[in-house]
């Protein structure tokens, strides 16, 4: 074995810069893990060292004894590599002992493994075509095959690809629940029959036991390539818009768009959609000051499953500029479709094939979208951007915007400081300002002003916000890790995926059996709050301890201040409603966010008959309305009609009770209860009651927060143009 390395400085200078490559990847975040990312990249530099070695030491043998020679070489070779980054990991794995280790080897067989098939193969065909440029052939095979998922991404509508180099890419990073798919198995399959298929033609010719012509090798080099381009739609390893078609059964063509929906939307949702992404073009029409001549395509899946499977992006909702689409799902496009539609119009001024930003920066990139859709969880942008930095989260605006810090960072913070930062360039200067950097990419020439001027005026500005801090608000929506920084992310989301099932499945032993089996699953929230839902169904006062127990690994985080409303939960129905009610006087006070103010409230409101309390949370979600109908007449709260909202979506009540209700009540509101009246408008013209959302609006006029204010606003705009679009029908 030592004899291939000894006296070769070739092999002994790629088996140091293998060793290196892995030590590196195993420091580094997400690769530092034997799972996905790790198995992927070896691959990757594995098939170019399976590569070279063929082009170094085969020579390209006439005889079957120098085959077999050169075989039991490349065995060895290929052994050593695939063996020291198993190695190593176990190492540090060792060391670190938080990852499942052998769960990494399922990525390690089908990402890692193939890929000394087809480094061989592709030395082999380089060699082949011809031996004097031999290296140089390899480096434009490499090449050619890193252009075809780029051909993809930019001509079809997908985000994810299948290729021979990297055998698998999702789209975005947000989709942690990366695994190993019957789909994935059968590409590396068709690519070991492939490049097999190489080897084995070479070898015949080159021993001259195959007397066929050499352009039949190139043909099927050729041809087998472009045939699957053009059949793995059909496989599941690419989408094309009729591939899409044919899930988006639904075409809607209205005047500034073609719309395809699931056959299942029903026929009121179907006019809402249409409604809504026609006020959206008209709000960036008047934002950008400019209006696409050219209808915009929109693809709605049914869920972020779906949209995962056949475009990419699980949770994330993504626009290509450059092809003028926007792919959405059912379950969030009301909060997106604005925000992708302002990538379309931003592209407008872009003077790149991809439509964005002159320096590519997705702080810019994202920053104008944000700024042109700038609510946060309805406030206003600039309200979490003046809590961040109220409660030391600050975020170099300029290392956002001249270099590529974008993602290092808590996602949400780096939206938030780009929205709220590009909002201020063009309420202070005008949005010709802004279209001429984003167009040019040169910040000087387009203000007159260094980016590090322009950031000290903008937290000035920040500084000087009247807002009322909040360190809980902070808190909640920055309290938590980005996915680079997180512990065994992708091992971690296929775990939580499979317990989830079988709580769905309501076999509680076998989840708790998985959950407990995890290294510190009591610091993951969604593995704590399975365990917590096994544990309640069993007894609800062991429910109640293992959340007082663990509640300090949650500190400053979001999860925190879900945890002491779970608690409270479990206290209710232990029935200690004395110490329900102090957990809940306590989130009151803390008032992070309005929607867990408002899950708060209707717990206190209930709370004042205490068997009513324990009743509720213990209802069936059909028994529920009972329960809020009666509490709703005695107190005509908005807290007590916001639950009402999804037993509507899921169409367990009609929207018409739902109405009845508030028409025959006189609804009391609180400057507490801003959030849910603002639901409630939303909900209302969704449903077509534009007198409800008219009285909504009136009375949250008089109590909306400031920072809020421009969430009021953007829907007395759409209910107005709602309203004069009814009129033209």
């Amino acid at each position: 074995m030592a004899a291939i390395f000894k006296k070769n400085l070739f092999l002994q200078i790629l088996l140091f810069l293998h060793v290196v490559n892995n030590i590196l990847l195993l420091t580094l975040p997400l690769t530092k893990y034997f799972s996905f990312e790790f198995a992927t990249l070896n691959g990757f530099f594995l098939l170019i060292y399976v590569g070279l070695f063929t082009l170094h030491e085969d020579k390209f043998k006439s005889s079957a004894i120098a085959v077999k020679v050169f075989n039991f070489q490349l065995l060895i070779f290929s052994a050593i590599f695939l063996i020291i980054p198993v190695f190593l990991a176990f190492l540090f794995h060792s060391f670190r002992n938080d990852c499942s280790f052998l769960d990494g080897f399922k990525f390690y067989a089908v990402l890692t493994l193939p890929a000394v098939v087809i480094g061989y193969a592709l030395g082999m065909l380089s060699g082949y075509i011809n031996k004097k440029y031999a290296y140089l052939i390899f480096i434009l095979l490499l090449l050619a095959l890193a252009l075809i998922p780029l051909f993809e991404i930019f001509f079809r509508p997908q985000i994810y690809f299948y290729n021979p180099l990297v055998p698998f890419f999702p789209g975005t990073m947000y989709d942690e629940d990366l695994d190993i798919t019957l789909t994935l198995v059968v590409y590396r399959f068709f690519n070991l029959l492939f490049f097999c298929g190489i080897i084995f033609l070479i070898r015949k010719w080159e021993l001259k036991t195959f007397k066929l012509p050499k352009w039949m090798l190139f043909s099927f080099i050729i041809l087998l390539p472009t045939g699957f381009i053009y059949v793995s739609p059909q496989l599941g390893f690419s989408s094309t818009e009729t591939s899409l078609h044919k899930i988006l059964q639904k075409k809607i063509i209205t005047d500034h768009f073609i719309i395809y929906l699931p056959q299942q939307v029903t026929k009121d949702d179907e006019k809402y959609i249409l409604r809504l992404h026609e006020y959206c073009f008209e709000r960036q029409t008047n934002f950008f000051e400019v209006k696409p001549n050219y209808k915009i395509t929109s693809f709605v899946f049914s869920n972020s499953d779906e949209k995962r499977k056949y475009f990419g992006a699980g949770n994330a909702d993504v626009a290509k500029p450059w092809l003028n689409q926007i792919y959405l799902s059912l379950d969030s496009y009301e909060q997106t479709v604005n925000h992708e539609l302002a990538h379309i119009f931003a592209g407008m001024w872009s003077n790149n094939f991809l439509k964005i930003d002159a320096n590519y920066n997705p702080a810019t990139i994202e920053g104008i979208a944000s700024a042109a859709d700038p609510f946060y969880d309805d406030l206003d942008i600039h309200y979490p951007a003046f809590l961040a930095s109220k409660n030391n989260l600050r975020v170099s605006i300029q290392k956002l915007f001249e270099g590529f810090s974008f993602f290092t960072n808590v996602s949400s913070l780096s939206y938030i400081y780009s929205g709220s930062f590009c909002k201020f360039l063009i309420d202070e200067y005008g949005i010709q300002n802004f279209k001429e950097f984003y167009h040019s990419g040169d910040f000087e020439k387009s203000y007159r002003k260094s980016l590090a001027s322009a950031v000290l005026d903008y937290q000035k500005f920040n500084d000087k916000k009247g807002y009322a801090n909040n360190l809980h608000t902070a808190n909640y929506y920055f309290g938590r890790l980005p996915l680079v920084q997180k512990v065994c992310p992708r091992y971690l989301a296929n775990k939580t995926n499979v317990i989830y099932k079988l709580l769905t499945e309501k076999d509680f032993t076998a989840a708790k059996e998985e959950i407990l089996s995890i290294k510190d699953f009591n610091k993951n929230y969604s593995l704590l709050s399975g365990l917590i839902f096994c544990t309640e169904e069993e007894n609800p006062y062991k429910a109640e301890t293992l959340i007082e127990k663990n509640l300090l690994n949650y500190k400053n985080s979001p999860y925190w201040y879900l945890l002491q409303l779970k608690l409270a939960d479990e206290k209710i129905v232990n029935e200690k409603f004395d110490e329900a009610k102090v957990i809940l006087d306590s989130l009151s006070d803390w008032a992070p966010t309005g929607g867990l103010e408002s899950r708060i409230n209707l717990r206190k409101i209930f709370l004042r008959n205490k068997k009513d309390a324990k009743l509720f949370l213990s209802a069936k979600e059909i028994d529920r309305f009972t329960f809020l109908k009666d509490a709703f007449e005695q107190n005509p709260s908005p807290v007590l009609l916001l639950p009402l909202i999804q037993l509507v979506d899921k169409e367990k009540v009609s929207y018409t009770s739902f109405r009845n209700m508030i028409t025959n009540n006189q609804i009391q509101a609180s400057p507490a209860d801003w959030f849910p009246i603002l639901q409630l408008i939303r909900f209302a013209i969704k449903n077509s009651d534009f007198t409800s959302a008219e009285k909504f609006i009136k009375i949250l006029e008089d109590i909306i927060p400031d920072y809020a204010s421009e969430s009021l606003q953007n829907e007395k705009d759409k209910l107005a143009w709602f309203i004069k679009h009814e009129e033209k029908k």
